[in-house]
Order: structure tokens, then sequence, then C-alpha cells
């Protein structure tokens, strides 16, 4: 990459172009330990660079571009995906504009079930703060059902959506992936013993 740092009356400023040739992401994530330690923390973390008035007024203009996909293989995914990002902001408080664009083909790991990724995008536009929005489209197969997981939003506001093929209701394609079988097979079954 280049980046070169100017200084003058009006300021500092870091600007650039740094280019990541290959990445791995290994580190697995623990829904539960994550939310007991959000949970868990009664004050904010202060900033690392908090207080430091060079960092506070340094301000950046770095695109982040990726050569080969950079790949995320945990407990919740394999992935491999392309970057187009500029840093802007501060030190103090950095923003991400741009986007990641998700490979088809990886995989996204749900309890016991294994998603296929059809697409997906991770778009950062909030000129403040680093806030993904994030669209991905997977499916997998349970019995003779197609199910497709739509996942939106961003992290304050995610949702996820199912739908089948053929169509079933979404508490339905619930009980499918739970328990492989649909609400009208957990039913049947209950009697038969």
């Amino acid at each position: 990459g280049n980046l070169v740092l100017n200084s003058d009356q009006q300021g500092n400023k870091l600007k650039g172009t740094m280019k990541l040739d290959s990445a791995v992401y290994r580190e697995p994530f623990h829904v539960m330990a994550e939310l007991f330690s959000y949970i868990g923390s009664s004050a904010p973390v202060p900033s690392v660079t908090e207080g430091n008035e060079f960092m506070d007024s340094l301000d950046m203009d770095i695109r982040l571009i990726t050569s080969t996909p950079l790949l995320i293989s945990n407990n919740i995914c394999r992935v491999e995906s392309n970057a187009d990002l500029k840093i802007r902001g501060t030190m103090s408080h950095p923003a991400l504009e741009g986007r990641i664009v998700v490979e088809p083909g990886g995989e996204i790991y749900l309890g016991n079930t294994t998603y296929s990724i059809d697409s997906g995008v991770v778009h950062f536009v909030n000129p403040y703060r680093i806030e993904p929005d994030i669209q991905v489209q997977a499916r997998t197969t349970v019995d003779i059902y197609e199910i497709q997981l739509d996942i939106t939003g961003t992290p304050d506001n995610l949702t996820a959506a199912l739908s089948s093929t053929p169509s079933l209701s979404e508490p339905n394609i619930i009980s499918l992936l739970a328990t492989g079988r649909t609400l009208d097979g957990v039913s049947a079954s209950l009697l038969d013993t």
C-alpha cells in the first residue's frame, strides 16, 4: 500500500490506498458469551485514542481493497469475500464507506443446519460510525423442502426471514429445521406413540 501523512495549519491527514493480498479470520464467535459479556458490562469501554489530541485531529481518507478474497472460517461460517472500502473520519472516531461482497458457495452454520450462500453483501453507508448493513441470501434442503434464509439489516435491527419451496409457513419451517418434520409430522408422530 501507499499511505501519506500530511500535516499543516489545517490539521493532519492520512491518505492513500492499502491493498490486502491475503487474510484469514478463524476466531470462533460465541453468541452466548458475547451476549453475557455485553449485558454484564456496566461502563462503556473507553476508546484507545480517547484524549489523544493527535489521534483526535488525524483525518483519514484510506481506500482498502482486497486483491484476493479474504477468508472467514469459524464456527458460524466459511465464506470468501472481496472488499472495496474507504476508511474515513478520525482515528478516534473512524467510519467505513463501501462494501464487502460475499462470494456464492460459502456456508453459514446455524444449529445443526448448514446453509449454502447464494449471495451476500455488506454495505457501509453511515458516515458517522462503523455500521454494517447486511444482506445475505442462503439456502438449505430438508427432506423435499428447499429452505431460503434471508438475513437483512444493521446489527441493531437484524432480521432473518425463512421461506420454502414447496411453500410452508414459518412455524412449519422452524419445526422442520429443528426436528426434521413439519408441525403436522410432529403431531402425527406424537399421536402414534
